[in-house]
């Protein structure tokens, strides 16, 4: 997810290699001259190649009493919707930093998440500033959903936003915003956290209330779904 002049650059029967768990290089044709015991080939013939998404707003509250199955459960709805990366509100217990389905970033002071149903046209008419990173988070004080597709989904709908644009609410936007600058883009160099969607382009991905449109998920490297993913 490179851009020239402004615009998206996308790849048409392309490749992405892997070396351990970063993106060593991006192409089309022939991708033999990197293959290796320690590199692997993401073919996504048929299929586009997205940044997995960033969660920079998520919620859960660790009442007394509270089993940790139940936080390992909300987390893993976020995985398994293509969100690798959580930043919490809350702290969380020290094991759940170490998971190997995603990655969860301490607490930390923030202002920049756009709650998921909040109406951007709506904050234009208030006279309302977009924040300088419009991120989409789940984070919502009347719905409970850890899932940004969905999420992305229905504001394209209610907002008729372009869907570049909010797939850098997604991945883009909140990487630069938690200064995560390993993640956000599929480049070479970058984190290998990829999402292989079986959608014709981005404006049909989210365009969709479609829940099935995720054929792999790529954490550092590993594909997690639909392989490992338990």
């Amino acid at each position: 997810m490179e851009e020239k002049e402004g615009k998206p650059y996308v790849l048409s029967k392309g490749y992405i290699a892997i070396h351990h768990d970063e993106i060593l290089a991006i192409g089309r044709g022939g991708y033999q001259s990197f293959v290796d015991k320690d590199t692997r080939i993401v073919d996504a013939c048929n299929h586009i190649a997205i940044p997995a998404f960033i969660e920079p707003d998520a919620r859960f509250v660790m009442q007394k009493g509270s089993h940790v199955l139940e936080l390992h459960a909300f987390l893993m709805r976020y995985m398994r919707h293509g969100t690798l990366t959580i930043q919490m509100r809350e702290a969380i217990p020290q094991p759940f930093y170490k998971d190997y389905h995603f990655h969860v970033l301490k607490p930390q002071k923030k202002d920049f998440q756009l709650p998921v149903f909040y109406a951007i046209k709506q904050m234009h008419q208030d006279k309302l500033q977009l924040p300088t990173f419009p991120c989409l988070s789940c984070a919502d004080e009347k719905v409970s959903l850890q899932n940004q597709m969905l999420a992305a989904q229905m504001l394209a709908m209610k907002e008729e936003l372009e869907a570049y644009e909010l797939l850098k609410m997604l991945t883009l936007y909140p990487a630069k915003a938690l200064k995560l600058d390993h993640l956000g883009m599929l480049k070479k160099g970058m984190c290998a956290n990829i999402l292989v969607l079986s959608a014709k382009n981005i404006h049909a991905f989210f365009y969709s209330l479609d829940q099935d449109q995720i054929a792999q998920i790529i954490h550092k490297g590993v594909r997690i779904y639909p392989s490992l993913l338990v």
